[in-house]
């Protein structure tokens, strides 16, 4: 019976051991994605992509949003507009209206040559990075504040910690 206890004493104490380094994990990549975003809005493009590409490459949106247009813009990477355009693809899965539409502008711009690679650069990044690849879940929800209520899209990873918030 001893032996039983120490069993599920030991099986407790590695659960909580692998919860507290997945909240570490989940921290870290909030404020890696935070800095990233911060030091692209302030023209730090080179450590920026550095930040935001592996973050981007793990499901994260707002990171692959930068990317996309780091990419499209040849900011802190050599620039390659249809992979910056598929890079926005996959950010756009979180249905953000304001992306999406981006999106539509810049296909829109490209002619059916440019299109048909986009097409398939694209396909190749939603299975790599999409949100079922990388198990991400985003959401419509109500959020209230004392000053005013907004809707707000919600992403999810994993089902646990890592969340994301976009107003809509």
């Amino acid at each position: 019976m001893t032996s039983i206890l120490k069993l599920i004493l030991g099986f407790f104490l590695l659960s909580a051991l692998a919860l507290a380094d997945s909240s570490k994990t989940t921290w870290r990549l909030q404020m890696e994605e935070l800095k990233g975003s911060k030091l692209y809005k302030n023209g730090q493009f080179e450590r920026a992509f550095k930040l935001l590409q592996p973050l981007a490459q793990i499901g994260l949106k707002q990171a692959q949003y930068f990317v996309a247009f780091m990419y499209m813009q040849g900011q802190g990477t050599q620039a390659d507009p249809i992979a910056g355009m598929a890079w926005l693809a996959v950010a756009k899965e979180s249905n953000i209206t304001k992306w999406k539409q981006q999106y539509q502008q810049a296909v829109s711009l490209l002619n059916p040559q440019q299109k048909e690679q986009l097409a398939i650069k694209q396909q190749q990044f939603i299975e790599l990075y999409g949100m079922k690849k990388q198990r991400i879940i985003c959401e419509v929800r109500q959020h209230s504040t004392r000053a005013r209520d907004k809707r707000v899209i919600l992403c999810f990873k994993d089902k646990l910690g890592v969340t994301e918030s976009f107003d809509i």
